[in-house]
């Protein structure tokens, strides 16, 4: 980083990553840069209310569920607050063909999220009585692959649980506030401060760009949206498995809370 960066990032208490993140999204104010976006098919009825349920337990334990930013004397601040309810609409497109819910997606996802007001945005789409689609949009700032499948394996659990169970468990995240300490403490640390004027030194002479997959990195990039789509086995044991590209599935019980 140079020192511009490396003065707003001592000011800041975002962590390297989301600075990055953040600035990258100035640079792009009016594009959902970095909306990351996954939709499972369930292809199963669904206690609508139970799920809602289980979608706010994680907000509650969840720091970075409940984060928000907001930017101080020009310095980007994170903030998570101490509740956050979140009412899981329920979108009625059982009329509608597959293409139309295809449309609806896409420009779902081209909503650019208030990061000043909340950092992910979740609905269900009902395609029938036995086909729901969770749509779950959160922020790259404060998700990645990880952190997806942390969520969707704890919604599994969750709605598997009955409703005097769900209401009562504690979850047991680490606060991401955690991380945020010890990256500030190493960074502060000389064995950093060394290898940061390493790549400096390196960075300071003329690099040529890769050529990656064949695809020149010079060409100019685009913010085009890409879906997923999971789709579900019928398993023997009473579970619904979900599958997609990514290397996780979910999995929701075969049978409605009691």
């Amino acid at each position: 980083m140079n020192k511009e960066l490396i003065s707003l990032y001592k000011k800041s208490n975002l962590s390297q990553s989301q600075l990055l993140i953040w600035l990258g999204q100035q640079l792009n104010p009016d594009k959902p840069l970095y909306n990351t976006i996954n939709t499972f098919s369930i292809h199963h009825s669904l206690d609508v209310s139970h799920f809602n349920k289980a979608f706010n337990k994680i907000i509650t334990h969840s720091d970075a569920m409940r984060t928000v930013l907001r930017v101080i004397d020009d310095v980007p601040q994170q903030y998570h607050l101490p509740r956050l309810t979140y009412n899981l609409e329920l979108i009625d497109l059982s009329n509608s063909t597959k293409e139309d819910v295809e449309i609806w997606i896409k420009e779902r996802s081209k909503i650019k999220l208030n990061l000043a007001r909340r950092l992910f945005d979740s609905v269900l789409i009902k395609c029938s009585e036995q086909h729901y689609i969770w749509y779950l949009n959160i922020h790259h700032i404060v998700t990645d692959v990880t952190s997806f499948a942390i969520i969707f394996n704890q919604m599994s659990e969750l709605y598997q649980l009955d409703k005097e169970s769900l209401e009562n468990i504690v979850l047991d995240f680490p606060p991401h506030k955690d991380y945020l300490k010890r990256e500030k403490e190493n960074n502060d640390s000389d064995k950093e401060a060394e290898r940061r004027n390493y790549w400096k030194e390196k960075a300071d002479n003329s690099v040529v760009p890769p050529n990656l997959f064949n695809r020149n990195t010079n060409q100019k990039n685009k913010t085009t949206l890409q879906n997923r789509e999971l789709t579900y086995v019928h398993e023997s044991n009473g579970r619904i498995q979900l599958f997609c590209h990514n290397p996780f599935c979910l999995f929701i019980q075969d049978k409605q809370p009691k």
